[in-house]
This record gives C-alpha cells, sequence and structure tokens, in this order.
C-alpha cells in the first residue's frame, strides 16, 4: 500500500511536536511495510516552519538540518516533486 504523507507527519523529525500524533507514526508505518510518500513541498514547509522557532531559540538549526536531512537520505521515503500526477490528484 502506498501512503502520501503530508508535513504534520514529520514535524516531530525536526523537533516540533504534533498534539494526538505519535512522535514515531512514519516509523510505524514502514515497520508495516508501506510505501511512504512525500511531496517536496513538505521539505520546504519543514523548513519554513522550523525557521520560526530556530529564531526563537526553541530549537537548535542543527536539530532541523538533521532532521530534513534523514528525511532526504531514507531510502524509505520517496519524494515526490509538486508537479507529479499523484500529488495534484490527491490535492484536489
Amino acid at each position: 500500500m502506498k501512503l502520501l504523507l503530508d508535513t504534520t507527519y514529520f514535524l516531530p523529525v525536526i523537533g516540533i511536536s504534533v498534539k494526538n500524533l505519535p512522535k514515531d507514526a512514519p516509523t510505524k508505518l514502514m515497520r508495516k511495510e508501506l510505501q511512504i510518500f512525500i511531496s517536496d513541498i513538505t521539505i520546504f514547509e519543514l523548513a519554513a516552519k522550523s525557521a520560526k522557532y530556530a529564531a526563537s531559540g526553541l530549537i537548535p538549526p542543527e536539530r532541523i538540518s538533521k532532521g530534513i536531512r534523514a528525511l532526504i537520505y531514507n531510502e524509505t521515503i520517496k519524494i515526490l516533486p509538486i508537479h507529479e500526477s499523484t500529488i495534484l490528484h490527491t490535492a484536489f
């Protein structure tokens, strides 16, 4: 089964907790042998959202860059370009 996850699922990776979402939700899904997809816009959204936290000193920039790199280089997560029809069809 394929899953296209939005940015919310990956906020804990950069140190931002989400109410009612386990920090390891994507990991649990990957253990179930589900194919995880994210949009490249998710990477941008994570960087933009975390910039606010870094600027206020709530999250160290190193934590943010480490989390984003972990997503980008994770071979089990496929990053789709925003113009990919799968993303466009899901969005509409």
